[in-house]
């Protein structure tokens, strides 16, 4: 899962870091620094690996998490490249709230069906991916979420499909 050292949306962290671990998964959560990344409603994370780090042979999703402090990953070109390298070596790719435009400027939605939160649809809409406003949105494998309601069933839509394949 990758967050934004600050501003991430904290329900869209705890709840399907919580039902991932639930089910058994291990994870993982990256950002731009180690140590106590903060939520934009005050919950707080210890944050043990870097982006840097991240080695994507070693997983099976990518989790994008949205909030605020998520447009600082706009034009990232190392989150960028992680993207591009997930999607090359077929991983499921999910994100949510203004997540979706972090995947959307890489290309990969260009065509396909996304949701995104929805003040930032037209976003979305530049990079060519087909706004649905559904609360989830699958195509392919890209999961898209629009925000903390839908949460959990972002969680729920990521396992269902991991359990899948």
């Amino acid at each position: 899962m990758v967050i934004a050292f600050s501003g991430f949306r904290d329900e869209e962290l705890f709840v399907p870091y919580r039902y991932f671990l639930e089910r058994g998964c291990e994870v993982k959560i990256y950002s731009t620094q180690k140590g106590t990344a903060k939520g934009k409603l005050g919950a707080t994370f210890e944050v043990e690996h870097v982006l840097a780090d991240l080695d994507v042979h070693h997983i099976d999703a990518l989790v994008i998490i949205g909030g605020p402090g998520g447009y600082e990953y706009i034009g990232d070109k190392l989150l960028q490249g992680i993207i591009k390298q997930a999607d090359q070596e077929n991983k499921w790719i999910a994100a949510i709230c203004m997540a979706p435009q972090l995947v959307a400027e890489t290309g990969l939605l260009q065509g396909r069906n996304a949701t995104i939160f929805s003040a930032d649809q037209e976003r979305l809409v530049h990079f060519g991916a087909k706004y649905t406003g559904k609360p989830v949105e699958v195509d392919g494998r890209f999961i898209t979420a629009d925000g903390p309601t839908s949460a959990q069933a972002f969680a729920q839509t990521l396992i269902q499909k991991l359990h899948a394949t």
